[in-house]
């Protein structure tokens, strides 16, 4: 309009509009980068950036960033080294990145690190003790132990690498997983805010059965504990789990011959396939006392090699549990068997007269065998009210 002066937004160059915003605000902002390279390059968009970017809440470190391109001619042993040659740059960036953390006030809400290329033990174990010091809210820590080495011009097993666990973290989420490589445990731990436990993927040396038992038990270690998965753990032979705040549990695939629960609150319970050893000659034993659970999640495999005998403590733990009890069984249909086969063997499982209500999720190639084993359950479960089939159809 005319007589009216028009307001002009200064251009690029002659002001710095990101400068003037709140920190809180370009904080906020930096919880939405994908990975922590991206969040260091941000410190070339403005002056605040630099030092706003070295305060991120959220940090996310994914190999396999660098190493660059490679051309048609390149060689393999060319590729190959590039490729390890990013890997260790992009393990430096890590290291550079989390000793500044360490030693700054700025804690991070959300850490994720993830390296498939092992940095050493001594690296790894800077690594796990600065991260477990930095994060007030969810720390994944999964770094790959090394499987192979070359030696004179073959593959041979190395030596698995060995981390020693901190004495004391301020997460609340935890996620630790090393592709077998040892987890040294200390005497005692104050993991005091921890409410969410995750290890998976882990080799104990013997002897330790005692101090695991006791980190995921005593209230003087992880007094807030409501949520644990153990997942493929080997080198242990017993485990006590006495959770008195425990409300979730997810066991799959442990090495141990007896294992003891008891954990009056606990609501839910996943179990995997095997998810400890079944030996009757070796004397292997479960004892389980929880009263308020209410769903359990069971895995049921059928097939060669007498696999239904392997799960022999699922079979006694679905015997003994509550009617209140609500069952979700997986089970996937045996492929290469006949109709006959099937039959006998879902004969054999003994009766459930505790079911009262049942979602059982069957997942097939063929959707062969349905028919056999649904009729199988169905026989076993007397008392049975409610019921749900769901079933799937795999794709070749």
């Amino acid at each position: 309009m005319q007589g009216e002066k028009q307001t002009m937004l200064p251009s690029s160059s002659s002001a710095d509009l990101i400068s003037g915003l709140d920190d809180d605000l370009l904080l906020h902002v930096l919880r939405f980068m994908p990975e922590a390279c991206e969040v260091a390059r941000t410190s070339a968009l403005s002056r605040r950036w630099r030092d706003i970017s070295t305060r991120a809440p959220v940090l996310h470190f994914r190999d396999g960033q660098g190493g660059g391109s490679t051309t048609k001619k390149t060689g393999k042993k060319n590729k190959k080294k590039k490729k390890e040659d990013g890997h260790m740059r992009y393990n430096e960036f890590i290291h550079n990145v989390l000793a500044r953390r360490a030693n700054s006030d700025a804690y991070i809400d959300t850490l994720d690190l993830y390296s498939t290329l092992w940095p050493g033990d001594s690296q790894a174990d800077v690594w796990l003790r600065h991260a477990m010091q930095i994060v007030v809210g969810s720390l994944k820590f999964h770094v790959w132990a090394p499987l192979k080495i070359n030696l004179t011009g073959r593959a041979v097993e190395r030596p698995k690498p060995k981390l020693q666990l901190p004495r004391s973290t301020r997460a609340t989420t935890m996620s630790l997983e090393l592709y077998y490589g040892f987890l040294l445990l200390p005497p005692t731990v104050e993991f005091h805010a921890l409410t969410d436990m995750t290890l998976c993927t882990i080799k104990f040396i013997d002897g330790d059965d005692v101090r695991l038992s006791s980190l995921l038990s005593s209230s003087s270690c992880c007094p807030r504990l409501r949520k644990l998965t153990l997942h493929n753990l080997s080198g242990l032979k017993e485990l006590q789990l006495n959770g008195s705040a425990l409300e979730i549990l997810d066991l799959n695939d442990l090495s141990v011959r007896r294992l003891v629960v008891h954990a009056p609150h606990l609501s839910a319970l996943r179990l995997g396939f095997r998810f400890m050893v079944y030996d009757e000659r070796d004397h292997s034993s479960l004892n389980f006392h929880a009263p308020a659970l209410d769903t359990l999640n069971s895995s049921i495999q059928l097939g060669y090699c007498q696999q239904l005998d392997l799960q022999g403590h699922t079979i006694q733990l679905l015997q003994e549990c509550s009617p209140n009890v609500r069952h979700r069984m997986h089970i996937p249909g045996p492929e290469g068997q006949t109709e006959k086969e099937v039959e006998n063997e879902i004969t054999a499982m003994p009766q459930f007269p505790g079911f009262t209500n049942l979602t059982v999720r069957f997942y097939s190639k063929k959707g062969s065998h349905f028919r056999a084993i649904a009729t199988g359950l169905l026989q076993r479960c007397c008392n049975l009210r409610y019921l749900h089939l769901d079933v799937h159809l795999v794709s070749l």
